[in-house]
């Protein structure tokens, strides 16, 4: 397990990367209302959450989950996605789908044939 010091460079990490895709585009201040934490929960019960605008595309979630739980299990594109039933694309967003805090997305990975 790592030490607290090692997770905090980590998120430290990830948080330059993140603003400096922003580029110049200016920060903006989000209400808390606009704000909802989604989850994703695989067959295996792994569950990875983050909190996004209400407004942003789940694709966002989706890439997270694959790069946080799926390195050596799958690569990205594989498996769906399914919420309340119906698979979750992209370029969905929470509002798109009534989601509210605390929601969970299914992560079921492809099954091949041979």
């Amino acid at each position: 397990m790592a030490s607290h010091k090692e997770l905090l460079r980590r998120v430290a990490a990830r948080m330059e990367k993140h603003f400096a895709a922003l580029g110049d585009e200016e920060l903006e201040v989000v209400k808390v209302s606009q704000l909802v934490t989604i989850a994703v929960q695989d067959t295996q019960r792994r569950t990875v959450a983050r909190t996004m605008r209400r407004t942003d595309e789940l694709q966002v979630l989706m890439d997270h989950y694959y790069d946080v739980v799926t390195p050596a299990v799958a690569a990205p594109g594989e498996g769906r996605f399914v919420f309340d039933g119906r698979r979750v694309k992209g370029e969905h967003t929470p509002e798109d789908l009534n989601m509210v805090s605390g929601d969970k997305i299914d992560f079921f990975l492809d099954l091949m044939a041979g």
